[in-house]
């Protein structure tokens, strides 16, 4: 993606990010709103986290096609179409949960977490729920702090600046919910600088590679054509002959059109086009 690359500027984007933090507040309000009529009290904090998906992914595609005129506005808040990508789905959750049970172990080891397991049928049914929970969850904090919105921000002040900045928000928003203290925001900025950082280098890192296959590409054009001028013709040397023959024919007649010197009768500058070459 690239904001403002229509003729915006940096303060066009920064506007840009204005209104793409505006959409975030505005967009969460709604699913707290539309969650709270549309499903029972234990599935409203799922239902909420589906509506602010579709709410923040249709925002920011819409924004990105009407101010920037982007193709793919949905690919460009980093959820491109490709080959693969269920691989990398999964490869994500892998080490998400990875990464959990590292931090949480120590918890129960040494900080005296009491884990108690239930395999009752309801209990997987409910681990499911927590599942899709979580990772709509996930899905909404990326497009929100590293989708259209944070893209914007970097091209109005640069990619650490954005990662500063958006880290900031991060931490701001996850102060507000209940039960958060200054140990809690001091994490959030961490990990929010973390993550945009990463985001910002992971997308400088697509976009050199995507200009490194273009600058390639006419590259390797121009050696496929070589390699066929470099082929011989098929058909023996009397079908070879009589394409060169031709192609002697289209110069001469070029050099007829245009009125080169010898191009007349062939005596004053060359041979006729019809001359056998030893």
């Amino acid at each position: 993606m690239n904001p403002s690359s229509q003729g915006g500027g940096r303060l066009r984007a920064y506007l840009e990010f204005l209104a793409a933090v505006i959409l975030f507040f505005v967009a969460r309000a709604l699913a707290h709103g539309w969650a709270q009529g549309l499903a029972a009290p234990q599935w409203t904090p799922l239902i909420e986290q589906a509506i602010l998906v579709v709410l923040l992914l249709l925002g920011y595609a819409g924004m990105g096609l009407r101010f920037d005129h982007q193709q793919r506005p949905i690919g460009a808040q980093g959820l491109p179409g490709r080959p693969g990508w269920t691989g990398e789905a999964a490869l994500g959750l892998a080490v998400g949960w990875a990464v959990a049970v590292v931090c949480v172990l120590p918890l129960v080891i040494f900080g005296g977490i009491a884990i108690v397991l239930v395999l009752q049928p309801a209990a997987w049914g409910w681990l499911v729920g927590d599942a899709v929970f979580f990772a709509l969850a996930a899905l909404a904090e990326e497009i929100a702090f590293r989708g259209y919105g944070f893209q914007c921000f970097v091209q109005a002040v640069g990619p650490l600046g954005a990662a500063l900045g958006y880290a900031a928000f991060y931490a701001i928003v996850q102060a507000l919910l209940p039960g958060s203290s200054h140990s809690s925001f001091a994490v959030s900025l961490a990990l929010g600088l973390v993550l945009s950082t990463a985001s910002a280098l992971w997308r400088s890192v697509g976009k050199l590679g995507a200009q490194l296959r273009l600058e390639g590409r006419p590259r390797a054009d121009l050696r496929a054509r070589g390699e066929r001028r470099q082929q011989p013709v098929a058909g023996g040397a009397g079908q070879s002959h009589g394409a060169v023959l031709a192609y002697r024919r289209r110069v001469w007649a070029g050099c007829q059109l245009v009125g080169l010197p010898g191009s007349a009768g062939g005596a004053a500058g060359g041979p006729s086009p019809d001359a056998r070459t030893e």
